[in-house]
């Protein structure tokens, strides 16, 4: 099992609001490094008057002109970015174009979840994991963004495909010139002894790995989501990567709670991996 760190073809929907504009944003920053191709999509209504695709065309290449002239970093040519816009309903558009281009990302932004024609926003990023090869990123749009991807998170689950994963990532991050952070959370403090004989193998596998280029990083709480975000706080990442087996987990990141307000999603992107 390996991640799919190329990122050949970025998929971002939009529906043309600021948020959206964000979630393209941050695909620039992965497509400059990567050279990966962007592409772009609106899904607008059935039955909608025919001047109207004409209105959507227009709106849709103001809504990318702004990087008609950026470039891959340390090239010439610039970002090859692509429009889409068809008819019918999101999902079944995004799964097709997915399917049909091989999108290796697709960039969602967390703040448009009530676009989705009244599907759950968990839903849909469970049935395009379900249906495609895809991975899926959601970007918040309330963070600022920096110029390029400097620390990434790896949640941490001590289990057997997690050195995969971590070579997989170290490979991303040396193309991102990022730091590469492994970190897990454990409910109970009192197995701290267990939790390091479990990493301790770990660690030793990639020993040699200069720490400015990686680390590993152990925090306690009895919530998992918590303890990321804590740890987040403290040493602030732009992504943060998980398993899609954790489904209980990504579901909760995007929970909306009235005494808490914007849950634990406001504070980084986050990348689903799916194994």
């Amino acid at each position: 099992m390996s991640f799919n760190f190329f990122m050949k073809t970025l998929l971002v929907p939009t529906n043309f609001s600021v948020s959206s504009a964000k979630s393209l944003q941050y695909a620039t920053l992965l497509a400059k490094e990567f050279g990966s191709k962007i592409i772009v999509h609106h899904t607008y209504p059935q039955n909608s008057p025919i001047h109207l695709l004409s209105d959507l065309e227009n709106q849709l290449h103001t809504f990318v002109s702004e990087y008609d002239f950026e470039c891959y970093t340390d090239s010439e040519n610039y970002l090859k970015i692509e429009t889409s816009i068809q008819q019918g309903r999101e999902k079944e558009n995004i799964i097709k174009i997915i399917k049909k281009h091989d999108a290796d990302i697709l960039i969602l932004s967390a703040k448009d979840r009530s676009q989705w024609e009244g599907i759950p926003f968990e839903r849909l990023i469970s049935q395009t994991l379900e249906q495609t090869l895809s991975s899926i990123l959601i970007v918040p749009s309330e963070i600022e963004l920096k110029e390029r991807i400097e620390h990434v998170v790896f949640a941490l689950s001590l289990d057997e495909e997690d050195a995969d994963i971590i070579d997989s990532l170290l490979l991303f991050c040396e193309v991102l010139g990022a730091h590469l952070t492994c970190l897990h959370v454990s409910s109970n403090k009192e197995e701290k002894n267990l939790v390091n004989f479990q990493l301790k193998p770990l660690q030793e596998i990639y020993s040699s790995i200069p720490e400015e280029q990686m680390s590993f990083e152990i925090t306690y709480n009895k919530s998992i989501q918590k303890g990321i975000s804590n740890f987040l706080d403290t040493k602030p990442a732009q992504l943060l990567v998980m398993l899609t087996k954790e489904r209980s987990f990504f579901e909760g990141l995007f929970h909306r709670s009235v005494s808490q307000g914007m849950s634990f999603q406001s504070k980084v992107p986050v990348m689903i991996v799916k194994l």
